[in-house]
């Protein structure tokens, strides 16, 4: 039996209207690179369900937020999960920020300032931006620009950036907190992993685990920043679909992210 997972979550409010990004994770294929694609448009009911398909709501997702999951004999018989969402919904770039996300204009300021000011490779340290010595930055936009594969970091968080060409290099000389990183400190599922409690969160609009380390409020999180999921995001789902081991709801504020 093979399963996608569909995950919904409320992307902004216009006005009366409401938009969503629905998240697809597929099972973890080493030379497939749509294992997680990602759509926005208003809430919308997946149907027709096609014959040979079950499908299920699955309970304890934050509030606000739902989970299906869709199985099938073949993987095959799953691809019109894709296809519905391509017709009725837009599918979101892994390389370029929506402007239909709340803090676009805000971001590209950010970035505006960061072009005006230097020209080739931009090298940033983090403890400047907390001390807000560049205007209209935040850690969290340049944690958006990681994610979207215009900037990279050296230094504590290198294993989080993706090493491919960027225009800003990120210099970690800080550690940084939860609060910086997280698009929530609420996570949509918590789940007791093996011998340890995983989260799922996002950061950047992209979902992630979020691993705790054993010791009081560390965290590591996968996949790093900027590059496609691993087997990890589907396995979570799997495991939660099968066991339903929730785990209690974790307090984040003083969370560190090593």
């Amino acid at each position: 039996m093979h399963c996608f997972y569909l995950i919904i979550s409320p992307l902004k409010i216009l006005l009366k209207s409401q938009t969503y990004q629905y998240n697809i994770i597929k099972p973890f294929h080493q030379d497939i690179k749509d294992d997680y694609v990602r759509f926005e448009g208003p809430k919308i009911r997946i149907a027709p369900i096609p014959n040979g398909v079950t499908h299920r709501s699955l309970p304890q997702i934050a509030l606000g937020h739902n989970l299906m999951s869709y199985c099938a004999e073949s993987e095959s018989h799953l691809s019109f999960l894709e296809t519905f969402l391509e017709k009725n919904t837009s599918r979101r770039s892994s390389k370029s920020v929506s402007p239909t996300e709340t803090d676009y204009n805000a971001y590209s300021k950010c970035i505006m300032s960061i072009n005006d000011i230097n020209s080739g490779i931009t090298q940033i340290f983090m403890s400047r931006i907390r001390k807000n010595k560049l205007p209209n930055c935040t850690v969290k936009f340049l944690m958006k620009a990681v994610s979207y594969r215009y900037a990279r970091v050296y230094g504590n968080y290198k294993d989080y950036s993706h090493q491919g060409l960027a225009r800003i290099a990120l210099l970690g000389d800080v550690q940084l907190s939860a609060s910086e990183i997280l698009d929530s400190l609420h996570p949509l599922l918590s789940v007791v992993g093996e011998q340890r409690v995983v989260h799922l969160v996002y950061v950047a609009g992209f979902l992630k685990l979020l691993f705790s380390l054993g010791r009081d409020d560390e965290y590591m999180i996968s996949p790093r920043l900027g590059d496609p999921p691993n087997r990890h995001i589907h396995k979570f789902l799997h495991d939660f679909d099968q066991h339903r081991k929730v785990a209690p709801k974790p307090d984040l504020k003083s969370a560190l992210i090593l």
